[in-house]
C-alpha cells in the first residue's frame, strides 16, 4: 500500500479546496453512494448537515487533520468497506480462465489451441497476435498480475524465448514445455502459471496434450 507523505496529503487537500471553492454554497456533497478514499473537513461538515452518523469509506482512507478534529467533535463514525476496484484485482478466477497470446510464428497454433480450450470448457481471454514474442509474453503476464485469470499461454517460434520474456514480470512463473511430462513437472516443481509453446517445434496435437496436462495438473 502506498504511503502518503504530509506533502502528498496537503496537495490533495488543496486540490479538493479548489474544486469546492468553485461550487455553489448549496451544492450537495455526495455521501454514502460509494466508498470514498479521501475524508476532508468539507465531507464531514456535509455529513453533519445531512444528519448522518457515519461516512462510508474504503479501507484505510486518507483523512486530513482538520477532518480528524471535526470527526471527534461531531461523533461521526467512519464505516469502512473494501475498495471494489482493489477487490476485483485481488479476485483470482477459478482455474478455467486462460489468457492466450502469440507472435506471428504462433498465429496458426494459437487459433487451434484457443478452439480446443473452449471446446473443453475453458474461458479464453484471447489477446490476439502481438508484434513479437516479448509483447505477447508481456500482455499475458500483465493479465495474470491484474488477477484477470489464473493461467496463461504464450505461443511463439521456440517457446523458450517467450518464457524468458515472461519471467521478467512479477507474479509470473513461465515454463517452456515440449511434452506432457515437462508440462506436468512445470506445474508440480515450479508452480508455473504461464505455459510457453514453440509452434515450430511441436504439432497441434502435441500442443493440445501439453496444454491439457499443464492446465489440469
Amino acid at each position: 500500500m502506498r504511503e502518503f507523505s504530509e506533502a502528498d496529503i496537503q496537495t490533495i487537500v488543496d486540490r479538493v479546496r479548489q474544486v469546492l471553492a468553485q461550487l455553489p454554497d448549496d451544492a450537495p456533497v455526495a455521501l454514502n453512494v460509494s466508498p470514498i478514499k479521501l475524508v476532508t473537513e468539507a465531507v464531514v461538515e456535509a455529513a453533519e448537515k445531512a444528519g448522518q452518523t457515519g461516512i462510508l469509506t474504503v479501507e484505510n482512507p486518507i483523512i486530513t487533520p482538520l477532518a480528524i478534529d471535526l470527526l471527534r467533535k461531531t461523533g461521526i463514525n467512519l464505516e469502512s468497506k473494501p475498495d471494489q476496484e482493489q477487490s476485483r484485482k485481488e479476485h483470482v478466477p477459478e482455474g478455467k480462465t486462460v489468457v492466450v497470446a502469440a507472435d506471428d510464428q504462433g498465429r496458426s497454433l494459437k487459433t487451434t489451441l484457443v478452439h480446443y480450450l473452449k471446446q473443453n470448457g475453458f474461458e479464453v481471454l484471447d489477446q490476439g497476435i502481438a508484434s513479437d514474442y516479448v509483447a505477447a509474453a508481456d500482455v499475458v503476464a500483465e493479465a495474470l498480475s491484474q488477477r484477470r485469470c489464473r493461467w496463461g499461454v504464450v505461443l511463439d517460434g521456440a517457446g523458450v524465448t517467450s518464457a524468458a520474456a515472461a519471467n521478467r514480470n512479477r507474479d509470473v512463473a513461465a515454463a517452456a514445455c515440449w511434452d506432457g511430462l515437462s508440462a506436468k513437472l512445470a506445474r508440480q516443481r515450479l508452480d508455473a502459471n504461464i505455459l510457453c509453446l514453440g509452434a515450430n517445434l511441436i504439432t497441434s496435437d502435441q500442443a493440445k496434450e501439453i496444454a491439457k496436462k499443464f492446465l489440469c495438473t
